[in-house]
């Protein structure tokens, strides 16, 4: 049997760096995938937890991956039981990308928000009208 899960969505939000008790390094952050519904003629963003105890994936999202980047990711699913504040037995899901075995590809960066104060290129100002095409 095998545990596989392949995702492309955006990041929510920068990856975040943690360190465990023992003094692991890992980084947590969250994926957004979107389906299309068509009985509700609308869109459906569902968001996915990521851990990651893969030291070159975590360095690269700290280096090149923003809030909104595109990413593909494989990883494996995970559920975790536990006790909330009120007494009740949650379970959570999440992917782990372990050190070995899973994968991080940035599709697309995300860019910049533009302030309007953004000048046209030089190449813009030297249009040829004289090309006869």
């Amino acid at each position: 049997m095998y545990n596989k899960i392949t995702l492309i969505g955006r990041l929510g939000r920068d990856a975040e760096a943690m360190e465990s008790k023992a003094g692991n390094k890992y980084w947590k952050f969250s994926i957004a995938t979107n389906e299309w519904i068509s009985s509700k003629g609308e869109e459906e963003t569902t968001w996915h937890n990521i851990t990651c105890f893969n030291d070159y994936v975590g360095k690269m999202l700290d280096d090149k991956g923003k809030a909104g980047t595109l990413l593909y990711i494989e990883g494996k699913q995970q559920y975790n039981t536990y006790t909330n504040k009120d007494g009740q037995e949650v379970t959570a899901g999440q992917v782990v990308m372990d050190r070995f075995g899973s994968v991080c590809k940035i599709m697309e960066r995300s860019q910049p928000k533009s302030t309007g104060n953004v000048k046209p290129s030089e190449s813009e100002d030297e249009f040829d009208d004289s090309m006869p095409f």
